[in-house]
């Protein structure tokens, strides 16, 4: 009896272990897929902001193209309109010319007849009377006068051949130049239509780029949040990095309002005249906001580390985000950047710790994925954030050796160090 009791207590064990390892690896395939999410979000800001400053140029330069253009179709808007009076009145002046020339033609036949009777006549004169010889002499002189008349028919006509000849090809050029202004607005329409195109993408880029920002952003505060409940940053330093995010966010909003105002203004400008001076447009510069917060920027206070350095977190990583302070490419916004971005040389490979320490926090962030916080000597600490997975071994209260693996990581860590509550350039204190 006591057997089959153990039995049955047992293959419940494996049925719920069995359970119990269905759902840890589930869950650790969806925190796989977060981390794998986020790595992708922060590989986007890089590459949106490269399609802003892209999509900006391609902008500038339809916009130009646009407003030459634009200039020059109002000036041969007029001459349209006086081409196809020109053309009406070739038409016209053609077909008047024609009636000239048939008329001419007619006159000349008809006057050729006559002169052919004259000279018939004058040859049937035989007589050498008074009369025959005065009746011949008004036949030469009526001959000889034809003979002017039908010269300056001849002349007439092929003047009248040549002035028809002239409308024709004016007839030709100013159709050619109707068809080119023609073809000038279908090309200025296609170009506006690509520029309409243009901004709805950077309007799309741009607000993806600032949900990227707003989202490192909160990184930032949530990893703050992690080490000021750990008395690792001070509550004082949190509370100012929070105060200079609201004005961040507030210059960022202005930086857009004014942007999309420039380039309305730009295009505007461009239209009435060729060059255009940007110091004479009004929201050329950045806006009062950014003015301000860049203005007011002051470098954060660092603790300059100048010890022996230590193993990368990473074996063969590259740095491809900077500690310190950068302009945002896009705003033009003073940052700093309390960390530094390492990038893996493949997917999966293990993160290690770079000092000996203890385990002060283990656990997973809703922006950061999984965070592992190490206390060393000398109140240094050293953050590795965004891990895809936290070793098994790694909890808090554990004392870990340099070298030791604290997790793994899909693509980037987030690596940060610092000492009595100041940050420290990470490069400096690894070697990379």
């Amino acid at each position: 009896m006591k057997v089959v009791i153990f039995g049955l207590f047992f293959s419940c064990v494996l049925l719920f272990s069995a359970s119990t390892t269905q759902k840890i690896e589930q869950s650790k395939k969806e925190l796989q897929k977060s981390s794998l999410k986020n790595e992708r979000l922060n590989d986007r800001l890089e590459d949106i902001a490269k399609d802003i400053a892209k999509a900006e140029k391609e902008i500038d330069l339809l916009d130009q193209d646009i407003s030459k253009l634009s200039r020059e179709y109002k000036k041969t808007a007029q001459e349209s309109a006086r081409l196809k009076s020109e053309i009406e009145q070739s038409k016209i002046k053609m077909a008047e010319t024609q009636k000239s020339i048939e008329k001419k033609r007619a006159d000349f036949i008809a006057l050729l007849a006559e002169q052919f009777s004259i000279s018939f006549a004058i040859e049937r004169i035989g007589e050498s009377s008074v009369d025959s010889v005065m009746l011949t002499e008004i036949y030469k002189g009526y001959k000889i006068h034809n003979q002017k008349v039908l010269a300056e028919l001849n002349s007439d006509i092929r003047r009248l051949e040549a002035q028809k000849k002239n409308q024709l090809k004016n007839l030709e050029r100013n159709k050619e130049s109707l068809a080119k202004i023609l073809k000038m607005k279908e090309t200025l329409v296609a170009k506006k239509d690509k520029k309409n195109n243009a901004l709805a993408l950077l309007e799309r880029d741009e607000r993806a780029y600032k949900k990227q920002l707003e989202d490192a952003q909160k990184e930032q505060n949530s990893l703050r949040a992690t080490l000021s409940k750990l008395n690792i940053i001070r509550n004082k330093e949190v509370a100012e990095a929070k105060r200079r995010e609201e004005m961040r966010l507030a210059a960022i909003r202005s930086e857009e309002e004014r942007k999309k105002r420039l380039r309305e203004q730009l295009s505007s400008a461009r239209e009435k005249g060729g060059n255009v001076d940007l110091s004479s447009i009004e929201d050329s510069q950045p806006s009062k906001k950014v003015r301000q917060v860049n203005s007011s920027y002051k470098p954060h206070k660092i603790y300059k580390y100048s010890g022996s350095k230590t193993i990368s977190p990473i074996d063969n990583a590259r740095i491809v985000k900077k500690f310190g302070t950068y302009v945002d490419p896009i705003y033009k916004i003073k940052v700093f950047n309390e960390s530094i971005t390492l990038k893996a040389p493949s997917r999966d490979v293990n993160v290690k710790n770079v000092l000996h320490g203890k385990v002060v926090f283990a656990g997973e962030s809703s922006m950061l994925g999984n965070v592992v916080v190490i206390a060393h000597d000398n109140n240094m600490h050293t953050i590795y954030a965004g891990l895809s997975k936290i070793a098994p071994t790694i909890k808090t209260g554990v004392r870990i050796k340099r070298g030791y693996v604290v997790g793994k990581v899909a693509s980037k860590l987030i690596f940060e160090a610092t000492k009595d509550s100041f940050h420290i350039d990470p490069a400096k204190l690894i070697r990379v």
